[in-house]
């Protein structure tokens, strides 16, 4: 008796699916179904062993609703008419959930397709079944990029589709494809920290040691134009303050006079370093220094 009592949950008001299954099962293996079929029991002892098995596998808030029962069949028939109603309720939310059916970035395929399987159950509990080859286009259907190769090959090869067979391809290529995705996952996840997070740090780190690099670099080079460290000539301060104050010199022509020839000047050519214009005074017979 203890068996008896519990081999089965006794139903309650979302248990309808697994609770009918169970049960007939159980009068099955008690030699008590066939009274359940029959409009009228042929063996009446057994109808009402049925009978009080069935209500005596409900919680107590379904007591009243059999009491007046008469027969097991009358008693099945009431529950599943009361069930059936919420049980259409129930299959179209499972139905909705199995055709948005997605696996999820860090969810092992095992466990996808056993969640793919428990909506299965749940709406063969509420008497809809789904077919296999159907289930595995919804496994199929909802499988991330990286899979895309196995799936259409699975898709156009013409087979028929086994679950058992799809799952141990499918394993195949997450074990190939894990480092990859799980490389991926961990700088993505670290990042999605924000500023405290894992990633975040790392490329702070990085870039601080760069920037410790550099300076200490920078620490060792030698201007050639000044001979002091930590610079090079091109970005020495001192040379282009030199340039700035005493411009680089630049060659002009002069004109230079020869005395004695007030009336055919020859005029001969020399560079001066000065920046201001040169002149030669005729009168003069001499040069005009350049106006620095």
């Amino acid at each position: 008796m203890a068996e008896d009592r519990l081999s089965i949950d006794k139903l309650d008001v979302d248990n309808y699916g697994t609770w009918s299954v169970q049960m007939k099962w159980l009068l099955i293996e008690k030699g008590l179904w066939a009274p359940v079929e029959q409009e009228e029991p042929e063996d009446k002892d057994k109808d009402q062993k049925a009978l009080a098995r069935i209500g005596r596998s409900v919680q107590n808030h379904h007591v009243a609703m059999l009491a007046k029962c008469k027969t097991a069949k009358e008693a099945w028939t009431k529950l599943e008419v009361v069930y059936k109603a919420k049980s259409n309720a129930k299959r179209l939310q499972l139905k909705t959930e199995l055709l948005a059916l997605k696996k999820q970035a860090s969810e092992p395929v095992t466990k996808y397709v056993a969640r793919a399987s428990g909506f299965r159950d749940q709406l063969a509990a509420v008497g809809d079944d789904v077919k296999d080859e159907d289930l595995v286009l919804y496994v199929l259907r909802g499988l991330p990029a990286q899979y895309n190769t196995v799936v259409t090959l699975l898709t156009v090869s013409g087979d028929k589709l086994d679950l058992d067979d799809v799952l141990a391809k499918l394993l195949t290529i997450e074990q190939t494809s894990a480092p990859v995705e799980e490389t991926k996952a961990y700088y993505s996840g670290s990042w999605s920290q924000g500023r405290g997070g894992t990633y975040a740090r790392h490329a702070h780190d990085n870039n601080q040691a760069a920037r410790v690099a550099a300076t200490r670099g920078r620490e060792q080079r030698i201007c050639h134009y000044c001979g002091i460290k930590g610079h090079l000539k091109k970005d020495c301060r001192k040379m282009a303050q030199d340039h700035t104050t005493q411009p680089r010199p630049t060659t002009t022509p002069a004109l230079v006079s020869r005395p004695g020839q007030r009336g055919n000047v020859e005029r001969n050519v020399h560079d001066c370093t000065g920046s201001g214009p040169h002149r030669v005074d005729p009168e003069l017979w001499s040069v005009t220094p350049c106006q620095q």
